[in-house]
């Protein structure tokens, strides 16, 4: 089989890298015997797709082909519909708890801001931030941030209003309203 080796330590070596069956060609009687002194299994038995026939239709079995990125997005599209949904039935699921507790946690400090009487700390940098935006700097980039201590930054809320509100999450996952979705 021209296949070059030299004898080590009461060993043979195969010198250099040798393709000896490639896929699509019949094995040979000594590739056979050679391969099996060698425990190298080179055989596959199965079926390969090559049609797709589903209602009527036959496709190409590359459509199958997908990449673990596309099944991750498609399990990411799938948890975010799952969480807006048990977040609009108000069904309280692991999913959704984080979006809870802030929603929470913003009706709070909307009602917070309402009374004059009751504050807190974070409270209190809200609404320094509502009356001086300037006052509430963000935190500085590249060298400046190295030199200086980052001041926290505070997202405005969204100041409460007459209407009535249903306990939901508005604007949670992007666009309108709940009810517009």
């Amino acid at each position: 089989m021209n296949i070059a080796t030299r004898i080590n330590k009461g060993q043979i070596d195969i010198v250099d890298e040798v393709h000896l069956i490639k896929q699509g060609n019949k094995v040979g009687a000594s590739e056979a015997s050679l391969l099996m002194k060698l425990n190298i299994k080179p055989f596959y038995y199965g079926m390969k797709v090559r049609y797709i026939y589903e209602k009527g239709e036959a496709y190409d079995s590359s459509i199958l082909d997908i990449t673990s990125e596309q099944i991750a997005q498609s399990l990411y599209v799938a948890l975010h519909n799952v969480a807006a949904l048990c977040f609009s039935l108000d069904y309280p699921t692991i999913i959704n708890v984080p979006h809870s507790l802030m929603n929470a946690y913003k009706q709070v400090l909307s009602l917070g801001l309402s009374l004059e009487s009751y504050s807190w700390e974070q409270l209190e940098t809200v609404k320094t931030a509502l009356k001086n935006p300037g006052a509430v700097a963000a935190p500085p980039t590249g060298a400046d941030a190295k030199s200086t201590k980052a001041q926290p930054v505070v997202q405005a809320v969204q100041e409460p209003s007459d209407k009535p509100s249903s306990g939901r999450a508005q604007n949670m996952f992007g666009g309108g309203d709940a009810d517009s979705d």
